[in-house]
């Protein structure tokens, strides 16, 4: 019978073309199968026979040079810059000290106030010390100069004072006279004297002494009713030092 053998044959044929003919699916999905070329190139996107190159080093950065610093010693001195000169290096000589005396000399420091300066007590003590001179009545001024007599009178008379005393009287007594002796180096100077009354300051007056060793002078002042009343007479040196101070007292007529 030729039919039933043709529906055999055909029906083998059909299940053999649907063996062959892929199933239909959704790629687009996250769990898609990825082609085997592709896993392969993900994995690696270098050839298998290539050498990758070495990734290159970034150049070190050089550190800065420190300035080398000299020690302190070899440091120049900033307080100085300029090299001393040879007359600077040239030593003065060295002056005189104060001399040694004792203390009964009249040229010992301890008959000078306290206080004096240095300068004063050296040139006082390298003086030279005359026959007739005696011990300093107040300071001594810069150059030694002191006064070792100081009195007032009412009279004057061979480089002294006459009728020595402290009180003078209007209309009795002419003149109040300041008589003082002078012991200083052999060069010209000046002391002041300034004639105060009640401690200020009426009348300076100026008096020269000359360049021997020891020179008497004085300065006088006339007795008035004006002039009434304490006063003082200070005699002072060129540098303002005290050498000596006397008070005396003007008093109105007696009636």
């Amino acid at each position: 019978m030729t039919r039933p053998r043709f529906a055999t044959v055909s029906l083998a044929l059909l299940t053999s073309i649907l063996s062959l003919t892929p199933l239909a699916c959704d790629s687009s999905g996250a769990d898609a199968p990825v082609p085997a070329t592709q896993a392969s190139e993900a994995r690696t996107s270098t050839p298998a026979n290539t050498i990758a190159a070495p990734t290159p080093t970034p150049a070190p950065v050089a550190a800065p040079v420190a300035t080398p610093v000299a020690p302190i010693e070899d440091q120049p001195v900033l307080a100085s810059a300029v090299a001393p000169t040879a007359e600077a290096m040239v030593q003065s000589p060295a002056k005189p000290s104060a001399k040694s005396h004792a203390p009964g000399s009249l040229r010992s420091p301890s008959l000078l106030p306290a206080g004096t300066p240095d300068t004063h007590i050296e040139a006082f003590t390298n003086l030279r010390l005359g026959g007739k001179d005696k011990a300093p009545i107040g300071g001594v001024g810069a150059s030694g100069i002191h006064l070792d007599e100081l009195e007032v009178g009412k009279g004057w008379a061979s480089s002294r004072c006459e009728q020595v005393g402290s009180e003078f009287v209007v209309d009795t007594d002419e003149r109040v006279n300041v008589c003082f002796r002078v012991v200083h180096p052999r060069e010209a100077e000046a002391v002041t004297l300034e004639w105060s009354r009640a401690g200020k300051v009426r009348q300076v007056i100026e008096v020269s002494v000359k360049p021997t060793h020891a020179y008497t002078t004085r300065a006088w002042m006339p007795v008035s009713a004006g002039r009434t009343g304490n006063w003082t007479a200070t005699v002072k040196s060129e540098d303002g030092s005290v050498l000596g101070q006397i008070s005396f007292e003007i008093a109105g007529p007696t009636l």
